[in-house]
């Protein structure tokens, strides 16, 4: 499967270089931005185009302004070269547009690129490679500037690479490329308690599973860690499931089993699309107070008191952040078709 790539960072801080290097080492394809600048040497640039096109050709969407002139990127120009089952990469300068294409593109890669240099280093290193015609202060003025945008949406990005212009900046290139993880656009992985009373939440996943598959993929595939078998580290395995799958169902009504919030934890850390489940009017004195056995460090359960900030704290987060989608339903049949409607429209977004 294609995966998009967001690379951001001021003129000058090392995008070029880093784009030959990652495109060696994975391929990718530069998608060119639109420009109404009159002309420019800039491999992603396609100049002397007028705002009203930009506009048009957008969407009015991934488009911004920036000195004096206009930039924009054509959405099916990404589209076309992930159904390809290609890498699409752009670059982009601005926050709230990067934040825009990662919600339409959940699990695109944002890496920002910027020196790490002062202005008197900065200089010596470009008189090294004998730039000299270049403004270093206008220079040092927009990294500045564009270090703000990159606080501004730092939560949404995956890597930050500081370049020196030396040797460095290889090493952290590999790193990103070996951090990164194929995923199965397929793939639904179930986090939830094994207790026998869950039995029926798993089968009603199982039949969404079937209607799906029949429905509009073929491919479609939920299952949890008890429907594997094989020699392997269980949180090794784990780890990799959660990795490659597109959707994480995590079923916490009681969940009184640390692995369910850790497993949350690590898929959220992930930028993972996480549906929360949660049963109506559960009872909450079903959270049995046990905790951790000091003698053994055997885990039996988590208190009540953890499990309900666990609750609230992802109805936050289902508020303000679209990855996380909080189910609450009233019994198996509700769960089966709200997981039916909830899997096909974002298999749908990610497609």
């Amino acid at each position: 499967m294609g995966r998009l790539f967001i690379v951001a960072g001021a003129a000058g801080q090392g995008k070029k270089f880093f784009f030959d290097k990652f495109n060696h080492l994975i391929g990718v394809e530069l998608i060119k931005k639109l420009t109404t600048r009159k002309n420019g040497t800039n491999d992603d640039l396609i100049p002397g185009q007028s705002e009203s096109d930009i506009d048009r050709k957008c969407q009015y969407k991934y488009r911004y302004g920036d000195d004096n002139d206009y930039y924009g990127i054509e959405k099916i120009d990404i589209d076309n070269k992930l159904a390809e089952n290609k890498n699409p990469l752009v670059i982009v300068r601005k926050g709230e547009v990067i934040r825009k294409m990662k919600a339409d593109y959940p699990d695109a890669i944002c890496i920002n690129v910027q020196s790490c240099l002062g202005a008197d280093e900065y200089l010596a290193k470009m008189a090294e490679k004998n730039w000299t015609d270049i403004d270093i202060h206008a220079r040092m003025r927009r990294a500045e500037a564009d270090f703000e945008e990159y606080r501004k949406c730092i939560d949404v990005f995956d890597f930050n690479i500081l370049n020196r212009f030396d040797d460095t900046i290889n090493t952290q290139i590999q790193h990103v490329v070996s951090q990164i993880k194929p995923i199965n656009r397929n793939n639904i992985f179930v986090v939830m308690p094994f207790a026998e009373k869950y039995n029926g939440v798993y089968t009603a996943m199982t039949n969404a599973n079937g209607v799906i598959k029949n429905n509009s993929n073929p491919n479609i595939r939920i299952y949890r860690m008890s429907s594997e078998y094989g020699s392997y580290r269980i949180t090794e395995r784990i780890y990799q499931a959660i990795d490659e799958a597109a959707i994480i169902i995590c079923e916490a009504t009681e969940a009184d089993k640390p692995n369910v919030y850790y497993e949350f934890g690590y898929a959220k850390a992930k930028n993972k699309e996480i549906f929360v489940l949660v049963r109506k009017n559960h009872d909450e004195n079903a959270v049995r107070e046990n905790v951790q056995d000091g003698e053994n460090g055997n885990v039996k359960s988590v208190p009540k008191s953890i499990h309900q900030k666990f609750i609230k704290s992802v109805k936050e987060d289902a508020a303000t952040n679209n990855r996380i989608k909080l189910i609450e339903y009233e019994d198996e049949n509700e769960l089966f078709q709200l997981l039916v409607d909830a899997i096909e429209e974002k298999l749908g977004i990610l497609k």
